[in-house]
């Protein structure tokens, strides 16, 4: 049974005018409530009707309303995006406001994780992408390379947030390498200058590239200063996981004089910061930590200092980038990317 605008507007206790009003991208509607609006409507499996062409005067070329496909990674049960409800909402207020303006619409398309290595059948695709209703597709979380290289037989792409080496595909990501090299250097703005980095330094695939660009920020603010990253300050944390001895490492090189540390994650951070005042190690007073990612802080978890990425920007390059590649097939690969955010938080101080 299909599902309706009604049965969205129940689902979120909004008005039907506003759901159509959220479909249509209306900019009167925040773009907040729009994303929601978008990301529930795919999650139920809505379908749009297809857009009619525009009645246009006589005299003038007929032009039917271009469509984008957004096509988005999604957990095992299709309910939550692999990226934070924040960023994903960022994403997509960024991509609809950028289609409004151009009069495109965007439709929805969820891959659950199970799927993902069918995400390119046409068989599970929806009706607008399986019968190529739309002019291209924006990819947000990873997928396979050899699923993404399948999309790229049938539409241009662009893909947000993970990297691909591949032919014909841009790619929009934070600019992490940045980020990490301006949390460092904030680091040695405090005076410090016994740094440490914890997370995973070993970059296996695509989808873990953005691990190599956070340390390599982190070795670059360092050797800006003619400093060299000491493998003693080196934490590798795989998987975001701190096992035992690495953390008697950890404590031993903060008694040696180890005064601030980066995290490649909030997560990893906030689980520091937990071990370290456990065992009586203030933070900041006696080591000053700062993440990425701007995730909530745990209850009575100082908050951190963090970078995270601008999402909303990112969407509108997004955008911006398939519009391109429509204009210009040929275009070689590209990658674009947007300067994030720091936050200043408590968990850092100057020495």
């Amino acid at each position: 049974m299909a599902v309706s605008q009604q049965q969205i507007a129940n689902k979120l206790k909004l008005s039907i005018a506003t759901v159509s009003r959220s479909l249509k991208n209306d900019l009167s509607i925040s773009a907040r409530t729009r994303a929601l609006v978008m990301e529930t409507a795919s999650q139920l499996g809505y379908e749009a009707l297809p857009m009619r062409p525009k009645r246009m005067s006589a005299g003038k070329s007929k032009n039917t309303q271009l469509s984008f496909g957004v096509v988005i990674q999604t957990d095992a049960d299709n309910s939550t995006a692999l990226a934070s409800d924040v960023l994903l909402s960022g994403y997509l207020s960024g991509l609809s406001e950028a289609a409004y303006r151009s009069n495109v619409s965007l439709i929805m398309h969820y891959v659950p994780l199970e799927h993902r290595e069918q995400a390119a059948d046409p068989e599970l695709l929806p009706f607008a992408l399986r019968n190529r209703q739309v002019s291209g597709l924006v990819l947000i979380n990873w997928f396979s390379e050899n699923t993404v290289k399948a999309l790229l037989d049938n539409f241009p792409c662009v893909a947000l947030a993970y990297q691909y080496d591949l032919p014909c595909l841009d790619i929009v990501r934070c600019n992490e390498y940045k980020c990490f090299k301006t949390l460092t250097e904030q680091h040695f703005v405090r005076g410090h200058r016994q740094i440490g980095f914890m997370g995973d330094v070993c970059d296996r695939t695509g989808a873990e590239a953005w691990r190599r660009n956070r340390y390599h920020g982190y070795a670059e603010a360092l050797l800006c200063r003619n400093e060299f990253p000491e493998s003693r300050n080196i934490f590798n944390a795989v998987g975001r996981v701190i096992p035992d001895d690495m953390y008697l490492c950890l404590k031993k090189r903060i008694k040696e004089g180890l005064s601030a540390l980066v995290c490649d994650s909030d997560d990893t951070a906030y689980e520091v910061i937990n071990r370290l005042e456990n065992d009586g190690i203030r933070v900041p007073e006696e080591v000053s930590i700062s993440g990425y990612d701007n995730i909530t802080a745990p209850s009575e978890a100082v908050r951190l200092q963090t970078a995270y990425p601008n999402a909303r920007i990112m969407g509108m390059a997004a955008y911006a980038a398939l519009c391109e590649r429509l204009k210009t097939p040929g275009l070689t690969s590209r990658q674009i990317l947007i300067d994030g955010n720091i936050m200043d938080g408590q968990s850092v101080r100057s020495r």
